[in-house]
């Protein structure tokens, strides 16, 4: 179940007046918000379910390899991939201007 809290709903004009959604507005702003955060909210749960199963590993083998992966990481040529998969997660949308 998903639920979000929410306070006034406003927007906002370029001459800094603000103005309340209510009605149609409400429900188009809401679609936009969804159209723009939504595959970029998605991309972030599957990153982290991608993590957890990385940080929790299943059985005693995938632990024990976990930990010596781990220890030899900083010598290894692709000891960036980890940082280069959480900066491409985060920089997967692009805001309106």
């Amino acid at each position: 179940m998903r639920f979000g809290v929410l306070g006034d709903t406003r927007m906002w004009r370029a001459d800094g007046t603000d103005v309340p959604l209510g009605g149609p507005a409400r429900r188009a702003a809401f679609a936009r918000y969804e159209d723009v955060i939504g595959p970029y909210a998605r991309g972030c749960i599957k990153s982290g379910e991608g993590v957890g199963r990385l940080m929790v590993p299943e059985g005693r083998l995938m632990n024990w390899l976990m930990s010596r992966s781990l220890k030899v990481l900083p010598y290894l040529p692709w000891k960036n991939m980890m940082a280069k998969g959480a900066r491409k997660t985060a920089e997967a949308v692009t805001l309106p201007a």
